[in-house]
């Protein structure tokens, strides 16, 4: 996965999962993470998306900050942190389709 190859705002988003990671003592980012922070995002542009699928973001939301306290915590933070594998496939999996889409 480029980082370079994604939009301005997934970047943000990255960003500032790593930032809630970070601030939880996880050792890695998980989807929740990045889905929680397109979710906080200013121009949250998934909201309505999931709105107009008449998905609740509340709950959404209520139910991802809950994963993240069962998340195993880190005793101390490094300062390290990487992707998890789950969230890299995911990745991979969307670069592949946004090549195939052109």
């Amino acid at each position: 996965m480029r980082f370079d190859r994604l939009t301005k705002a997934l970047q943000h988003a990255f960003s500032d999962a790593q930032s809630l990671a970070i601030s939880h003592n996880h050792a890695t980012i998980e989807s929740v993470h990045l889905l929680l922070s397109m979710l906080d995002a200013p121009e949250a542009s998934i909201k309505p998306l999931l709105q107009q699928s008449k998905g609740d973001t509340d709950r959404l939301y209520n139910d991802l900050q809950q994963r993240l306290v069962d998340f195993p915590h880190l005793n101390a933070a490094t300062g390290d942190i990487s992707i998890s594998p789950g969230l890299a496939r995911v990745m991979n999996l969307a670069e592949k389709f946004a090549q195939q889409k052109g």
